[in-house]
């Protein structure tokens, strides 16, 4: 069971991003639309369902999406900061004395 899991979630991002758009569609359709479809009692009775669904397809292709577009690391964007940052020569702004 765990394993087709895994395989559903190595997926395409396409497919996890139709699935959020085909939940969205249903929930969030007219009445009259859904019900010249037939689909106006499926939404009523699995709304829920329909929106968890939609809402974690959305999550774990946007994820995916995310991881996949990119191979760098943070540190390779991370600009260089010095060992000590609390360090005086770190400071942007000379040190304001308060007392005049």
């Amino acid at each position: 069971m765990f394993e087709s899991i895994l395989k559903a979630l190595k997926l395409a991002p396409r497919f996890f991003f139709a699935a959020w758009l085909l939940g969205a569609i249903i929930l969030f359709a007219p009445d009259h639309a859904l019900a010249t479809a037939g689909l106006t009692t499926l939404r009523d009775h699995y709304r829920q369902w329909i929106g968890l669904g939609s809402l974690a397809s959305l999550v774990i292709g946007s994820h995916t999406l995310s991881s996949a577009s990119g191979t760098r690391s943070f540190a390779e964007y991370a600009p260089a900061v010095p060992d000590r940052p609390h360090s005086r020569s770190w400071r942007c702004c000379p040190r304001r004395s308060w007392s005049s």
